[in-house]
């Protein structure tokens, strides 16, 4: 999964097109599975509506130790 840009709180990722060459850049993949690459997309949306939804839960949870 490779991050292409941010934007405040907005990714757009790209999966499957990117693999390291013989010197450890990254190459474009012309044999990368596009199937497999869109389960990895839906996996890591699915992961961050998880993430967010845990965040916003503790967000909303008294903070007993602020005010002392």
């Amino acid at each position: 999964m490779h991050a292409l840009l941010k934007v405040g709180d907005a990714y757009l990722v790209a999966s499957g097109i990117l693999t390291p060459d013989d010197e450890g850049f990254n190459a474009v993949d012309e044999s990368h599975n596009p199937e497999r690459g869109a389960h990895r997309v839906l996996a890591f949306a699915q992961d961050m509506l998880r993430v967010s939804r845990l965040v916003g839960v503790l967000l909303s949870m008294p903070r007993h130790w602020e005010g002392m």
